[in-house]
């Protein structure tokens, strides 16, 4: 499947490329962290771009940003009921952060695992629908996982070797177009363009699939 992948990246119309990272050149710079995390873990009804994610998992190695993610993680769990949508994306953002983020992240959230359990029996019913059945499910999902010191060595490598692999891939890419000589800056913003094509190619749950 891996070589089928490459194929496809290759085969990606070079000039098509160059217009796509101009037209998103603007939307490539980060956004600030607080606004990032707010955007992440937003009430509306849409999942939350492995983008975000990623560029707060990203953050959290940095000592200041990661005091910074953790406090809004608990302030969003203290959220009203009604914003089930926030708190089930802050629990997604707290699974996420424990198989990709700074170590640190992971030890926080096992001495307040306490709080994450609390979610085990949250009941919302909207529109005569239980809205609260994913909340409880990942609430129990992730205190199973933080109880689990193996399953998170684990989960934790196997998301650095599908980090390793789509690297391994881009940089292939990147020597293949190398050839153009193409400038610098054409290059970086291919990189990037390549980066969000592959994270929407692939969710990261489906990516180890993929790339065996």
């Amino acid at each position: 499947m891996e070589s089928d992948l490459e194929t496809q990246i290759y085969q990606m119309n070079l000039q098509a490329i160059k217009e796509a990272a101009l037209q998103f050149k603007d939307k490539l710079t980060k956004t600030p962290l607080a606004d990032t995390l707010i955007e992440a873990t937003s009430n509306e009804n849409w999942n939350t771009p492995t983008k975000l994610l990623q560029e707060i998992s990203e953050a959290s190695f940095g000592f200041t940003q990661c005091d910074t993610i953790m406090k809004f993680i608990w302030k969003r769990l203290d959220s009203d009921n009604k914003e089930w949508r926030r708190i089930l994306k802050t629990l997604n953002l707290i699974d996420y952060l424990t198989k990709n983020g700074a170590p640190r992240c992971v030890g926080e959230f096992r001495d307040s695992i306490f709080k994450i359990r609390s979610f085990s029996d949250f009941i919302i019913i909207e529109q005569g629908s239980d809205k609260g059945l994913s909340i409880r499910e990942k609430s129990k999902q992730l205190v199973d996982l933080l109880c689990d010191e193996k399953q998170i060595e684990e989960e934790r490598d196997n998301a650095k070797k599908i980090r390793e692999r789509l690297a391994g891939i881009l940089f292939k890419f990147i020597k293949f177009q190398l050839q153009e000589e193409l400038e610098l800056q054409e290059v970086i913003l291919i990189i990037k363009v390549m980066e969000e094509t592959l994270i929407r190619m692939t969710h990261i749950r489906d990516m180890e699939m993929i790339l065996k």
